[in-house]
């Protein structure tokens, strides 16, 4: 294992701005706002409906997938496994937040069900890892499990986040702590793995998102005086690290 530094990777950042890829993401009205901001300040062209009409059709036409359970209401839970289906068939990159599966049986079950359709990435939390994993593990045992289990490559979000396909694993440090006090910044960070699987492989694209995220709440701590002005200052640091790239180690 190796604690990395969040710099080293910074030239998987700027291809998004010459790309600009089309991320479909669905998501709760709560958070999709600060979704979509993120996605600006990458330079991402998101989509957000979650109608199940149209929740297919934007998949298979997106260079990625979001498929964020903050909101599960039946429209969201039908949108959301027809666009996870869409994206499995297309071979498009889609990501799984499996947003408080640890609260509801009703969320665990439509994580299970969404599992079968090979979520190229998972990014839980701590408590939600852990009620994914089968076993009484630690933390990075349970990560190390699921993606073992999935095929997906885990991303952990936290205080020091946990990344992992099973073999390989990687702690990126630093950030602040509005972005785990706050609502929305974990699920933010899905949109950034989503934006990244479009110029990146899977492992790469949640190490650097997580890397991206952690220097630009850094930076926004410097600049701000409070969890209003914090939020401001992350959308403006996002733009200035993933525009510029971030300083690679020596």
């Amino acid at each position: 294992m190796r604690k990395n530094s969040p710099k080293r990777l910074s030239r998987h950042l700027r291809p998004l701005r010459d790309r600009r890829p089309l991320v479909h993401a669905i998501a709760g009205a709560v958070v999709t706002p600060f979704i979509v901001e993120v996605a600006g300040a990458l330079m991402v062209r998101p989509a957000v409906t979650h109608a199940p009409e149209e929740a297919a059709m934007l998949a298979r036409v997106a260079e990625a997938v979001l498929v964020n359970l903050s909101q599960p209401d039946p429209l969201r839970r039908e949108g959301a496994a027809r666009a996870a289906e869409a994206a499995r068939g297309m071979n498009i990159p889609w990501v799984l937040d499996p947003v408080l599966a640890h609260l509801t049986v009703q969320r665990r079950r439509q994580v299970e069900s969404l599992l079968g359709w090979q979520p190229t990435i998972i990014k839980p939390n701590r408590r939600e890892v852990l009620a994914l994993s089968d076993e009484d593990l630690p933390v990075v045992e349970a990560a190390m499990a699921l993606a073992e289990r999935t095929g997906a490559v885990v991303l952990v979000s936290g205080e020091h986040d946990i990344v992992t396909d099973g073999k390989r694993l990687e702690r990126v440090s630093g950030g602040h702590a509005f972005m785990d006090s706050m609502s929305g910044y974990g699920c933010a960070l899905g949109m950034a793995c989503a934006a990244l699987l479009a110029v990146a492989e899977p492992f790469v694209a949640a190490v650097t998102a997580a890397a991206l995220f952690k220097e630009s709440g850094a930076l926004a701590a410097a600049r701000s005086r409070g969890p209003g002005s914090f939020r401001a200052a992350f959308i403006d640091a996002l733009w200035e690290v993933a525009g510029d790239g971030v300083e690679e180690d020596s």
